[in-house]
């Protein structure tokens, strides 16, 4: 069996509502995806099924195909690089949210958004990623999930964190060949976040629950990060696709200001979506 189907397994055991210790002492479970606690029992933090967000997407697609999870196309990913890069990120989105959760004593939440980011992202794009030459990505994100699972310290959990962004931005050089510039592709994907992160407003207005709102949190949180690896450069080349940016991203930051959700609607939508539109537009000029 492969790697990714053992962590669907550890994915699908978590958000059931299992517990580390259960885990370890029934790895068969883990194996073939069987819950290790009762039918009903659910998440503290999040009382639903979330069974199917653990399991395998479709052939070609991860995710939840709604708001900002819309998920990636393995296919595409295979050929054009920002769509390799944007599935990249989403992985990092994940990452960057469930740790900040997590240090926010929400262990399981944290855990569940590290495994989704397997399940969700990675195991759709196992087969284009093992073609591609990227070795360590899968085996550094297992690392985080268990260190998480077995509720490892924070700091321990960081180091893990850390080595998955790591092995995210040495996988961004097997990318498919570009015409575009790399500031024009870097510039293209955290646009895609932006986007991402407006359309995923939307769902967590209408959810009260944690996960939508960690969902747009972590595309939040990959815009911030990437556009400060780019903001020099850009200002300088096309100082209004800088501002179209960094205005999306003023929006994004106030709709998600921290692991906590802000009390009433500090941001209205259709302004959200409208920016995240503008910035993709500029964004699309670039070369």
């Amino acid at each position: 069996m492969k790697r990714s189907k053992i962590w669907l397994g550890v994915g699908v055991a978590l958000v059931a509502g299992a517990t580390p210790s259960a885990a370890e002492s029934n790895p068969r479970a883990l194996l073939d995806g069987t819950s290790l606690t009762s039918p009903d029992a659910t998440p503290q933090w999040q009382q639903r099924d979330r069974v199917q967000f653990a399991q395998a997407a479709p052939q070609g697609q991860g995710g939840e195909n709604e708001g900002g999870e819309a998920g990636v196309d393995a296919e595409a990913a295979d050929k054009d690089a920002v769509k390799y890069n944007i599935a990249l990120q989403v992985i990092a989105a994940h990452f960057q949210a469930g740790f900040a959760v997590y240090q926010g004593n929400e262990q399981q939440a944290g855990t569940e958004m590290f495994a989704h980011g397997h399940s969700e992202i990675f195991a759709v794009l196992e087969d284009v990623f093992k073609k591609r030459g990227v070795t360590g990505l899968g085996t550094k994100i297992e690392a985080a999930i268990a260190a998480a699972a077995r509720k490892a310290p924070s700091a321990e959990v960081k180091k893990a964190v850390d080595d998955v962004l790591e092995a995210i931005a040495q996988a961004e050089r097997a990318a498919p060949k570009s015409p575009l510039s790399p500031l024009a592709l870097k510039a293209q994907v955290i646009a895609d976040m932006l986007d991402r992160a407006a359309s995923q407003y939307a769902v967590a207005l209408k959810d009260p629950k944690l996960e939508p709102y960690l969902d747009g949190l972590g595309f939040a949180l990959v815009a911030r990060s990437e556009y400060g690896k780019i903001r020099g450069e850009l200002e300088k080349a096309d100082p209004a696709a800088a501002k179209a940016i960094a205005s999306a991203l003023q929006l994004a930051e106030r709709a998600y200001p921290g692991v906590k959700r802000p009390g009433g609607q500090p941001v209205q939508n259709a302004a959200f979506l409208a920016s995240a539109s503008a910035a993709r537009i500029a964004a699309a000029k670039l070369k």
